[in-house]
């Protein structure tokens, strides 16, 4: 069986395929991969294919490519695509490149998708040969696995499979962090950025200055001691904060084009992104609904948040599956008591709540690696049988206060910096110490073996130590670990926080205080979501908060309170 590589209308584009076919392809056994043809009319590769209608083949189309030597000026996108369409129809064992000049506009993008065209920017040649050389082994792949009765034949079978061209993905970025705020829709070809656009978001001055104040005052009472007098003060604050953030989507361009996406066949809305500065980063966001839609965006769409600290973060989750997942766990129970926190600088009274889910939750760890191990369902702690572990767990260790064992901080310094771990997963109290700047310090409580004492271990010294390691999630088991504003005016609160997500691929956190067992629940379906069905972070996240969500309690608005943050 032979693979056939025509290049039509581009000598400099010849040459990079014949570097490729030269370095990879000459001379190897297998199917024979017959060197780049240099073509100039569309008209000859007909021909051509007809000549070799039992083998595979890879068209390379330059945008300008002419019919035959009659045709008059340069054919229109909207020709190509059409002339190519019917190319890839009729010659299934083809497959077919259209290289562009330009970023074709966002329609454009999806008629050339629907004619099932493999597409690659003509502006990154190291993207090009890349992609190309993907393509002829994709097509070498083709020939080894040619169906028997086709090769005695020599003909076609209808069998012939015809595979789709890379899924088209669309991220939609809320953009607040910008004066007048936007939706933007960014389009990804098989993995790699194509194109963009924008459409504005109603965000006048008075509008946002409204929903930040509505949005600061919901914070403030969510993290007031709960009572019946609470829950009325905050829904009445939910439904204030819902009033002002309908006005703020009311944009008729912005709910056009986010209709046509949700509905779009083509093209797929993979996620939502919400990018704020660190002066809006506390605003609910995630209560924002489009339209007339009767949930939020994010109980619709997975979503996660970003904040822009000067340079743009990457849209594009870079979690991989391929490989174990090591993961430490910190438990970091202490006596409910008053007790004497101990940082380096001073000592600090402080008492906290027990936390009786404390040790399900470090077991739930367990439950994945045996799981796992044995290829078996795993266990939900209500009893119920779950499905199997499909994402790789590697090491699971757990680190917790033993008796004449080094400070429980010391020992997880030197695990950080020595061992491999991908998560880290922290269970226990956190509190915030004002600095001087008007931020504050967050710092995780870890207990000593005195039923008195405990230690304070800042984020600040957390996150020097993981930028030494290979960690890419940091979770946060801990009430108020993403602190926020409280009613002290808007911002990022924490220092420290800032730091760490400038540092860590992902985090996640709670902005409020979180009962136990809903901590333990959440974390449990999170994970589940993230190993069991080997969900991407957002996506598990979406999940495990619709599990949160009670429509029926608009007072009870605890689905907001964790924040996912990738950087």
């Amino acid at each position: 069986m032979t693979v056939h590589t025509i290049v039509i209308g581009d000598s400099d584009l010849y040459d990079d395929v014949y570097a490729v076919w030269e370095a990879e392809f000459e001379g190897k056994t297998g199917p024979a991969v017959r060197a780049p043809e240099d073509v100039r009319y569309l008209e000859r590769v007909v021909d051509r294919l007809n000549e070799n209608v039992a083998d595979f083949a890879v068209v390379i189309v330059n945008q300008r490519a002419k019919l035959n030597k009659t045709e008059k000026g340069e054919p229109d996108l909207a020709t190509m695509t059409e002339r190519l369409g019917v190319l890839q129809q009729r010659y299934p064992r083809t497959r077919i490149v259209l290289c562009l000049y330009e970023e074709p506009r966002f329609q454009q993008m999806i008629a050339l998708h629907a004619a099932r065209l493999a597409l690659v920017l003509l502006n990154d040649a190291r993207m090009i040969r890349e992609y190309l050389l993907q393509l002829i082994r994709d097509a070498v792949r083709d020939a080894l696995t040619y169906d028997a009765e086709d090769a005695a034949t020599g003909h076609p079978s209808a069998k012939t499979k015809e595979e789709a061209p890379p899924e088209l993905e669309v991220i939609a970025e809320f953009r607040f962090h910008i004066p007048d705020p936007e939706l933007r829709l960014h389009m990804f070809y098989g993995g790699l950025p194509l194109t963009a656009k924008s459409v504005p978001i109603r965000g006048d001055t008075v509008l946002m200055q409204r929903f930040l104040d509505s949005s600061n005052e919901v914070d403030k009472i969510a993290k007031e001691p709960p009572s019946v007098a609470t829950q009325g003060k905050l829904l009445s604050a939910m439904i204030t904060l819902d009033e002002v953030g309908t006005q703020i989507m009311a944009s008729g361009d912005m709910i056009t084009e986010y209709e046509r996406l949700a509905n779009e066949r083509i093209a797929k809305l993979v996620r939502f992104r919400i990018t704020t500065s660190a002066e809006r980063y506390p605003c609910l966001f995630e209560a924002l609904r489009i339209g007339a839609r009767p949930r939020p965006v994010v109980l619709e769409h997975p979503t996660y948040r970003s904040v822009f600290f000067g340079q743009d973060p990457r849209l594009q989750l870079e979690w991989s599956h391929s490989n174990p997942v090591n993961i430490l766990v910190v438990v970091a129970n202490v006596p409910a008591s008053p007790l004497t926190v101990v940082s380096e600088k001073e000592q600090l009274s402080v008492s906290f709540k027990p936390l009786p889910f404390v040790e399900e939750e470090a077991k739930l760890f367990n439950r994945l690696k045996r799981a796992y191990d044995h290829g078996e369902p795993l266990d939900r702690a209500d009893g119920e049988l779950g499905e199997p572990v499909k994402v790789a767990v590697g090491r699971v260790d757990i680190l917790r206060y033993e008796h004449n064992k080094p400070l429980l901080s010391k020992r997880l310094k030197k695990a950080l910096t020595e061992s491999q771990y991908d998560i880290v997963h922290f269970i226990g109290h956190t509190y915030g110490h004002p600095l001087p700047n008007n931020t504050i310090d967050t710092r995780l409580v870890l207990p000593t073996g005195d039923p008195t004492a405990a230690e304070a271990l800042t984020l600040f010294q957390l996150t020097t130590w993981l930028k030494k390691s290979k960690v890419q999630f940091v979770y946060l088991s801990c009430c108020s670990g993403i602190p926020t504003a409280g009613g002290a005016g808007v911002t990022l609160t924490s220092a420290a926080v800032a730091q760490l997500f400038r540092s860590i691929p992902v985090t996640l956190g709670f902005r409020w205080d979180v009962f136990d067992e809903r901590a333990f629940e959440f974390a449990e379906d999170f994970y589940t979501e993230l190993f069991v069905h080997a969900c991407d972070f957002d996506e598990a996240m979406q999940r495990a908060r619709l599990n949160l969500y009670d429509p029926a309690s608009g007072s009870e608005p605890m689905w907001v309170s964790p924040v996912l943050l990738l950087q």
